[in-house]
C-alpha cells in the first residue's frame, strides 16, 4: 500500500520523502521560520529525498534550498535534525560535482550554517571529509562557490586550534596565497 499523502506548508511528504511542487524562489517566503518541530520536519524529508540518489538536478536544487534556508533561521535552525538524518554526508557529497555549481553552492552553504553550530557540530562536517573539498574550491571559477568554502573554512578554523592546525596540514595557506595572487 502506498503511504498516504501528508501536506505541511505546501509541501507534499510522502512518508518522510518529499515531492516538491514549488519553485525554488517560493521556498523564501514559504519557509522562513517555521516552528522547530516543522522545521525538523521539512529537513528530515529533503535529506531523505536527496538520499534516494535521483540524478534529477532541479529536485537536487529544490532539496538542497529547502536544507540551507531551514538552517540559515535565526532562531533554533534543525542542525542536529540535519547531522542524525545523515545530511552531512550527502552535503559533502554536493561539494564534488563540478558540473553543477549551484548545486555545490547551496551544499557549501548548508554545510557552513551546521559549522558555525556546536563543536560538536562542527567536528562532524570536519569528519565527513568536508575540510579538503571546501579547499579544493576555493579555487572554484565560481565566486560565489568560493566565497561560501572561505565563509565555511572560517567557522572550522574557528571552532577549536585542532580543527585549525588540521587546515593548515591541508595546505591551506599555500591555497589561499594561490587564490590571491
Amino acid at each position: 500500500m502506498a503511504p498516504k499523502p501528508v501536506k505541511v506548508n505546501g509541501l507534499t511528504f510522502l512518508g518522510e520523502i518529499a515531492s516538491f511542487s514549488e519553485t525554488v524562489d517560493s521556498f523564501s517566503e514559504t519557509f522562513v521560520s517555521l516552528p522547530p518541530e516543522q522545521a525538523a520536519i521539512l529537513i528530515t524529508g529533503a535529506i531523505e529525498a536527496l538520499q534516494t540518489g535521483s540524478t534529477d538536478e532541479s529536485f537536487q536544487l529544490e532539496n538542497l534550498t529547502v536544507i540551507r534556508k531551514q538552517l540559515s533561521s535565526e532562531r533554533n535552525p534543525p542542525i542536529d535534525q540535519a547531522v542524525q538524518c545523515g545530511g552531512v554526508p550527502i552535503l559533502v557529497e554536493f561539494l564534488k560535482k563540478d558540473e553543477a555549481p549551484l548545486l555545490q553552492f547551496e551544499a557549501a552553504w548548508a554545510l557552513t550554517n551546521i559549522a558555525s553550530g556546536t563543536s560538536e557540530q562542527c567536528e562532524t562536517v570536519a569528519e565527513q571529509g568536508a575540510m579538503p573539498e571546501f579547499i579544493r574550491l576555493l579555487m572554484s571559477p565560481h565566486l560565489n562557490v568560493r566565497d561560501q568554502c572561505i565563509w565555511a573554512l572560517g567557522n572550522i578554523a574557528g571552532d577549536c586550534t585542532r580543527l585549525r592546525d588540521t587546515l593548515l596540514n591541508l595546505s591551506i595557506a599555500d591555497t589561499l596565497i594561490e587564490l590571491f595572487k
